[in-house]
């Protein structure tokens, strides 16, 4: 077995759908023909740089940060376009101080004084957890695994070992990023 990461869903859907993957797990798919099961949901939150006043709150508003230069992710990255997309709903466009296409290095950015980044809640590492904050709205979006046909054994097994992760349930009064 072997595991492969994508920069973008559409790539992990290709992927899957030219049989150069078992299965995937990640966002739902738009319209997909073979299996899928809901996993749970993953929260995006935001990193905020160390002393950042906007810490005092309890959750922020994108808006809040359009004067901000971000830590965001390389223009072919599938975050990229999340973190525009939202951005752009909160009214602004991102100024970039950084871009990576290494999801683990964006909170680690944003702590170390590059600016806010909006990741997934989960890859966010403990040593960074007091400069969490949900945005405002709370951002979630839904997390599925995948596959061409039916589960061979060998992914029902793995699927079986997902099934066993702490998955959060959707927030009230989340925004779904679809």
């Amino acid at each position: 077995m072997s595991l492969s990461e994508y920069l973008h869903r559409r790539l992990l859907e290709d992927a899957v759908n030219n049989g150069d993957g078992d299965m995937a797990v990640g966002s739902p798919p738009a319209s997909w023909q073979g299996a899928i099961e809901p996993l749970g949901w993953e929260e995006f939150v935001l990193v905020l740089p160390d002393g950042d006043p906007m810490l005092r709150r309890r959750s922020v508003d994108l808006a809040d940060l359009a004067e901000r230069r971000w830590v965001h992710f390389a223009r072919d990255h599938g975050l990229a376009e999340l973190v525009d997309q939202r951005c752009a709903a909160a009214g602004f466009t991102p100024r970039v101080a950084v871009r990576t296409s290494q999801v683990l290095a964006a909170p680690l950015f944003a702590a170390a004084g590059l600016g806010p980044a909006l990741v997934p809640d989960h890859i966010v590492p403990d040593a960074v957890r007091e400069l969490v904050r949900p945005a405002k709205p709370r951002l979630v979006r839904q997390v599925v695994a995948f596959a061409r046909r039916d589960w061979s054994p060998a992914t029902r097994a793995f699927l079986d070992a997902l099934h066993e992760y702490p998955w959060p349930r959707r927030p009230r009064s989340s925004t779904d990023l679809g």
